[in-house]
């Protein structure tokens, strides 16, 4: 299932678009990859019936067929695409869905952009793909998972110049609202950044290993004992705990809220300097956590005033981003017919 939602996402990030207004595509040719996948979803799902090729999406400058969609879904997936006869009716209806919704929407933009004069330098490209490579272990290993799954390098290519060229036409038309205000950056920093708690602890983590739940807990409370009887915590945390913090005697240092797992930040934040938790149960295992200092602090505006702009920047793009393309949606009268 991983798998399968990796691909969705590869989808509505790189999917194949020429941008150009076209005509209906013609049906998928009986014989073909794309054929084949599209009977098998249409055994559970009829909408999707090649002989019949549906109009599944429309817009006013293009409308979107079955065949458009199992072509370009073959064509970036390969073999992978056969995950979707996997799935019960359901789930497949849901990510049918959402892949017809990605590629009209994609589609759409692209041409949007088309109509801009938006290009893309090959340079560009070539930069983006070698980083591909990079993360495949080198262009070869990269080429090689291609061919097994049997998907052109050319798709690639084409995939990622049309994921540029959309992104570059979105930022020009949004850049204007991501710029965040001064109260922007002031309310930011008095939330995030100004009398911020702090708790300097350590702790000790027991991991339970798989069917071994109760002999986790026996062991962090025989520790808890110890420590009741007044051993040392660092020590302790030495010779038993099973962090990466293991080695300096269980130091997290300091850290404020939201840096934690919820059930270890709500032990350590209730904790005055000296004490030490009951056993705590988070995701990692089961802890013991001792706090030494609390403090309040506030860093200086000047210090984080360039981090607070980038990251309500971010913020800011995404939302204007969505809006941006729920806008042009309207305005080409996108329809969905599934």
């Amino acid at each position: 299932m991983k798998k399968l939602i990796a691909v969705f996402v590869m989808i509505s990030l790189l999917i194949l678009s020429c941008g150009k207004k076209q005509k209906t595509a013609t049906k998928l040719k009986k014989g073909t990859s794309a054929y084949e996948l599209a009977s098998q979803v249409s055994k559970k799902l009829p909408e999707y019936n090649p002989d019949k090729n549906k109009v599944l999406a429309t817009t006013d400058y293009f409308k979107y067929t079955t065949a458009d969609v199992f072509q370009k879904f073959q064509d970036l997936a390969g073999k992978q695409t056969n995950m979707l006869t996997r799935l019960d009716t359901a789930r497949l209806q849901m990510q049918m869905t959402q892949l017809v919704k990605n590629l009209v929407e994609t589609k759409l933009l692209s041409t949007l952009a088309d109509q801009q004069g938006v290009t893309v330098e090959p340079a560009e490209v070539d930069s983006l793909l070698a980083m591909q490579y990079q993360r495949a272990g080198g262009e070869e290993q990269f080429k090689n998972r291609l061919s097994q799954q049997e998907v052109a390098l050319e798709n690639i290519r084409q995939s990622i110049k049309t994921s540029l060229k959309i992104q570059s036409y979105i930022d020009e038309q949004v850049k204007k609202d991501i710029a965040p205000s001064e109260e922007d950056i002031m309310n930011y920093y008095n939330e995030n950044y100004k009398d911020v708690e702090t708790v300097y602890a350590r702790h000790i983590l027991i991991q339970p290993q798989k069917g071994q739940e109760g002999e986790a807990k026996s062991k962090i409370e025989e520790i808890k004992a110890q420590l009741d009887s007044g051993a040392d915590f660092a020590t302790l945390a030495k010779e038993h705990s099973q962090g990466p913090s293991s080695k300096k005697g269980g130091d997290l240092g300091s850290f404020t809220h939201g840096d934690m797992v919820p059930p270890f930040e709500k032990a350590a934040f209730s904790l005055e300097p000296g004490e030490i938790s009951e056993p705590v149960k988070t995701r990692f295992g089961y802890h013991l956590i001792k706090v030494y200092d609390k403090n309040t602090e506030s860093k200086p505006l000047e210090e984080v005033k360039n981090q607070i702009v980038q990251q309500l920047e971010t913020k800011n793009r995404q939302s204007a981003t969505r809006e941006f393309i729920d806008k042009k949606k309207e305005e080409a009268n996108l329809e969905l017919k599934i």
